[in-house]
């Protein structure tokens, strides 16, 4: 994998990153003048998306250091 590759997905990884902040602060803007409990509901497609991304944030990780390993930099 290249290092273009690699900085690609980081700079994809950022963008989701902040997709993700600015769905949360919507959430809580949202239930902070109320509690509907039909809302709970709709959490569970927010944690798979977070869980998602985390998964893909930790595989970028792996690559990016084994990339700049093999570049005879010590991480």
């Amino acid at each position: 994998m290249s290092m273009e590759d690699l900085l690609h997905e980081a700079l994809n990884l950022v963008v989701r990153a902040r997709q993700l902040d600015d769905a949360i602060r919507a959430k809580e803007i949202e239930l902070r003048g109320s509690f509907d409990p039909r809302l709970t509901h709709s959490v569970t497609p927010h944690l798979w998306i977070l869980d998602q991304y985390d998964k893909d944030l930790a595989e970028w990780e792996t690559k990016a250091r084994n990339a700049l390993q093999g570049k005879g930099r010590k991480l």
